[in-house]
């Protein structure tokens, strides 16, 4: 692969790469929509697994004290996952999550405690809440399906002649 300053391959040897991922591809339309679903699903996962160290340390040092910090950085760390197709894995149920904040009451006095939770929804559509805690922990990722679902349950156009 060509490589550009500080030895990091350029955009052009990244879509040569890619080109060349796609040259053995089948000719027939589904065989070739199948393959490129495989190869979807296969760049995701690599994905996951580069970015795991590199995401957990930026979102480590992010601030999470108060409710408001643990909201925003809630939102922010799921859009920056969606935006590359990714989202949170729950390492118990193996299924995607979404990071959220929220209050839990103390039974002393009342007093509430900001914490972050996981919600997962179950095979049947149910929330669950796998994890929760004070500060964030070391995240899993995978790839997004949240969307597959809708799509599955929707009629799929008819072929175009």
């Amino acid at each position: 692969m060509s490589e550009g300053q500080g030895g990091i391959p350029t955009e052009e040897a990244r879509r040569l790469a890619i080109k060349l991922l796609f040259e053995d591809l089948p000719v027939e339309f589904s065989q070739r929509l199948a393959a490129m679903v495989k190869l979807r699903d296969i760049f995701h996962e690599e994905l996951a697994i580069a970015m795991t160290g590199p995401l957990n340390e930026h979102f480590n040092g992010l601030p999470q004290n108060t409710l408001a910090e643990k909201a925003q950085t809630a939102s922010y760390i799921n859009g920056v996952l969606r935006s590359i197709g990714l989202t949170i894995q729950d390492k118990k149920t193996r299924l995607p999550a979404l990071l959220v904040a929220d209050v839990q009451s103390s039974t002393k006095g009342g007093q509430e405690i900001s914490r972050f939770r996981l919600e997962v929804r179950d095979e049947g559509g149910r929330a669950k809440r796998p994890l929760c805690v004070r500060y964030l922990p070391e995240l899993c990722f995978m790839q997004d399906h949240q969307r597959k679902g809708y799509w599955k349950n929707r009629r799929q156009p008819s072929p175009q002649r």
